[in-house]
């Protein structure tokens, strides 16, 4: 009997991206990460501010692609999951109207809160990276939003939030446009300064890591994984699969900063093949945020979940997230 194929395709506030999956033996298996695709969504909106023009048709179009893309590997869309920037947006109805369009009436369609965002982001650590023990914690720093999720047992409750920054307040204060992409030490310093407070909320919600591992969930933590890895330059899925489960240390992170923040976005390319031109020119940015959340923390390495928050849909049925006991 074939084994069915279901996809997942999640609308964020920097990127559009999708995976497939097959369960087998109890087990969801990962088949196809598409390369994500660069539409800046959230970038710039203010609560209540309508999506910019380009940047609504740059995703929509991307999305009838991956439709097309779907259907031609012969899988399902199991969910389309918006997140924090069509939440924010005053026309963010009007534009999962026109995506629940491109995808067909069997689909469907969820804006999804912060909380939901994050504890998917933690059953795809758990699910996706089974040898990790309770207490766990995932961080999910996302173009608008980082979603915070902890598990102190297996089965117990999970405590979640979302804080309401991202890559997207990153790029504000040091432009991926500027200078060529090059991060000079006032910049550096700007974020620093930006990233210590949001950091200290977070690590005041869930407290100093301790023995937890901590599970990164995002672009900017397999960039990390991927470079510190020293993997080719490939696919999105090929990085994914190069990265997953890689412990990426604070030592490494600093490392790379130090060495990458006076390059060019095209020079670092040409030094890290496996970043591709979107994520170079936002490599520096993604990570500092990784090193003043260890910093803040008080841990020295975060795992990289390649999966990301994708995975955590499907395992969920896309079910929102409930508080209380498992």
């Amino acid at each position: 009997m074939e084994t069915a194929l279901e996809a997942v395709v999640d609308i964020g506030s920097s990127t559009i991206k999708y995976a497939i999956y097959a369960r087998e033996s109890g087990t969801w298996l990962l088949r196809r990460e598409a390369d994500e695709v660069a539409t800046d969504l959230g970038r710039g909106l203010v609560p209540g501010g309508a999506f910019a023009p380009e940047a609504r048709r740059n995703s929509l179009r991307g999305l009838a692609a991956m439709s097309s893309e779907i259907d031609a590997a012969g899988a399902r869309v199991a969910i389309v999951v918006a997140t924090e920037a069509t939440r924010r947006a005053a026309d963010g109805a009007d534009f999962l109207a026109e995506v629940g369009r491109i995808f067909g009436p069997d689909a469907p369609v969820r804006l999804v809160d912060g909380d939901t965002e994050a504890y998917w982001g933690l059953r795809s650590a758990e699910v996706g990276l089974p040898g990790l023990p309770a207490p766990l914690l995932s961080i999910d720093p996302g173009g608008s939003s980082t979603d915070v999720a902890t598990r102190e047992r297996p089965g117990g409750p999970a405590g979640v939030r979302s804080f309401p920054f991202g890559m997207n307040h990153l790029m504000a204060i040091a432009p991926p446009e500027a200078d060529e992409g090059r991060l000079d030490a006032a910049r550096i310093e700007a974020l620093r300064a930006f990233l210590d407070e949001r950091a200290r909320e977070i690590a005041e919600f869930t407290g100093p890591a301790g023995a937890r591992p901590v599970v990164g969930t995002s672009g900017a933590i397999l960039a990390l994984g991927t470079v510190a890895a020293g993997c080719p330059e490939g696919s999105r899925e090929a990085r994914a699969r190069a990265a997953h489960g890689r412990r990426v240390t604070r030592a490494e992170i600093e490392a790379l900063i130090a060495e990458t923040a006076p390059l060019t976005s095209a020079a670092r390319r040409a030094r890290h093949p496996s970043l591709t031109p979107v994520r170079s020119a936002i490599f520096v940015q993604g990570a500092i945020a990784w090193e003043r959340l260890l910093d803040r923390l008080e841990a020295d390495s975060a795992i990289v979940n390649g999966w990301g928050m994708k995975l955590g849909a499907l395992v969920e049925g896309g079910a929102p997230f409930r508080a209380g006991p498992e």
